[in-house]
């Protein structure tokens, strides 16, 4: 059944589902035993996620710099009119259906996805040289149907942006602000073994303050990339991650914000942490996959620098001269400062310098 309320001009509904799988590690159905969950016939629902060789999330650490690897070409507009909706497992922005949000892959013949839906989880799901941060963005993107020739190497993408709390606020996650006021559907701070999960929505209306994601998933440039999968059930594998080398900032207030929209308790995680209360077995602080091993995957890293972010209708040779010519400009504003401190005369270009 679905409930919808009117709330200030939002539309809010709530949906109750099963949930055969936990981030709790209990009831042999938690992060370790997804592979092994079966269904009412007895078959494992989600083998690959035990089985697979190329899941995610992953520790990111001694990543190849990679010359050839190009900046990312995406079409990122705005997003006006959007659904938050807080599955109790994560919470998700999905497009309103106007919008025309892509990225197109000219590491991969130019293929083109489609943006889908922008997925939040705390703490992050990839680690920097072992260390998670507080909150990771994933921008869901599936290949264009008429795309699909292009890429054989990958039918989902998935750009991540990791963040971490400051004193200051994202301005572009406003919207934070609003989450707890979803209806709580009797959400706890722990994934109940026995109860079904509230699927709660609230649509933004057009006339509210629109959702830049592009802001933040455009103004940092270089990534890590590498083959793996999605990090929750089926854990479909064959996914191109390329999660930003930069780390953004949110403040501490936003970080809460949507720990509590998620039932996290970090005050109730402190006492336990000293002894000053008892916790069930099922107690649930992030809703993060835990790192799974490479098995000799390679992670390289972007060194492209380009002076403008390229856009999704770039041609592959735009894209490389975009990069190219950002990196030749950043290397001589270097020589030109470094000549204003040594005070030597900065070197004449080559007309190929790169």
């Amino acid at each position: 059944m679905v409930h919808v309320l009117v709330l200030a001009a939002a539309a809010c509904g709530t949906a109750s589902v099963q949930q055969p799988w936990l981030y709790a590690p209990v009831l042999d159905r938690g992060p370790a035993d997804w592979g092994t969950v079966v269904g009412s016939d007895g078959k494992p629902l989600y083998p690959t996620c035990g089985a697979g060789a190329a899941q995610s999330p992953v520790n990111i650490a001694g990543a190849a710099a990679d010359v050839n690897l190009k900046p990312l070409a995406v079409n990122y507009t705005a997003w006006r009119r959007y659904t938050v909706r807080n599955t109790q497992r994560a919470i998700e922005l999905l497009p309103g259906g106007q919008e025309d949000a892509f990225l197109v892959d000219h590491n991969h013949h130019g293929a083109r996805f489609n943006l889908t839906k922008i997925e939040f989880h705390s703490p992050s799901e990839h680690a920097l040289g072992g260390g998670l941060t507080d909150l990771e963005m994933q921008l869901h993107h599936h290949v264009a149907p008429h795309h699909a020739d292009k890429s054989a190497a990958h039918e989902v993408v998935v750009v991540s942006v990791l963040f971490k709390a400051g004193a200051a606020p994202n301005r572009e996650f406003g919207f934070f602000s609003d989450l707890p006021g979803l209806p709580s559907a009797g959400f706890a701070h722990y994934e109940h073994p026995t109860h079904d999960l509230h699927v709660n929505e609230k649509v933004n209306p057009a006339a509210a303050a629109p959702f830049d994601y592009g802001a933040v998933a455009q103004a940092q440039g270089r990534y890590y990339t590498y083959t793996g999968s999605l990090t929750t059930p089926p854990c479909q594998e064959g996914v191109g991650w390329y999660v930003m080398q930069d780390v953004g900032v949110l403040s501490t207030q936003q970080l809460a914000d949507i720990r509590k929209a998620l039932g996290f308790d970090d005050e109730l995680a402190h006492a336990a942490l000293h002894g000053a209360v008892d916790l069930p077995p099922y107690t649930l602080f992030g809703n993060n996959r835990p790192l799974q091993k490479k098995h000799k995957r390679a992670v390289r890293a972007s060194t492209a620098c380009a002076d403008r972010m390229p856009h999704a209708h770039d041609d592959d040779d735009t894209s490389e001269r975009l990069s190219i010519a950002g990196c030749v400009m950043g290397s001589l504003a270097l020589v030109v400062l470094l000549s204003m401190v040594l005070g030597t005369q900065a070197p004449a270009p080559h007309a190929h310098s790169q």
